[in-house]
């Protein structure tokens, strides 16, 4: 095989040729004598990154919220003695009075940790996006401890008189933890 190229001074024209063979996976590379040889890729070394199971979790599609200004269980994340139990997942809450409506979606990360019964837990919205016909929407992610882990809850309020507020949340569970719907 040959091809016909330009120099770099772009005023000749060389021809090469690639060596013959060349097997599927291999790539061409220059052996210690400065010729093209084909040859195998170098299997990279193991990672020291080890990937862990994550399991995804969902709360009931279109949960209803409590209207008004009012707390709203949402799920309970479980942590037993000597462990700890993390997460993430995804919000959006939905509100309308029918002819406005409001779309809040955010990401919020929650820890919790069980040292012998004695239960640490936070929770931290990360980012969120609102987008609205008409007026405000605020939430706040609370989360509770508990004997054996924690529950979240969200108290979300529109400026809207609303007839309809619900919430879809889809997570990820990084500790492989027993999430409950409430």
């Amino acid at each position: 095989m040959s091809w016909t190229g330009t120099a770099v001074s772009g005023s000749e024209s060389d021809t090469g040729f690639l060596p013959s063979g060349g097997n599927p996976g291999e790539v061409l590379s220059i052996d210690a004598d400065g010729r093209l040889v084909w040859m195998e890729l170098p299997v990279p070394p193991e990672s020291p990154v080890v990937l862990q199971e994550v399991s995804a979790f969902g709360v009931q599609p279109d949960k209803a919220l409590v209207l008004g200004n009012v707390d709203t269980p949402l799920f309970e994340v479980a942590c037993p003695a000597g462990s700890v139990a993390t997460g993430k997942f995804v919000a959006s809450i939905y509100a309308s009075n029918g002819s406005n409506h409001q779309v809040r979606t955010a990401l919020i990360s929650y820890a919790i940790i069980n040292k012998g019964g004695d239960v640490t837990a936070d929770i931290r919205e990360d980012n969120e996006l609102f987008v609205s016909t008409m007026g405000n929407m605020s939430s706040t992610w609370n989360i509770t401890p508990g004997a054996t882990g924690a529950a979240v809850s969200v108290t979300a309020n529109s400026t809207l008189v609303e007839t309809v507020k619900t919430l879809r949340v889809v997570g990820f569970n990084t500790t492989l933890s027993q999430i409950t719907p409430l």
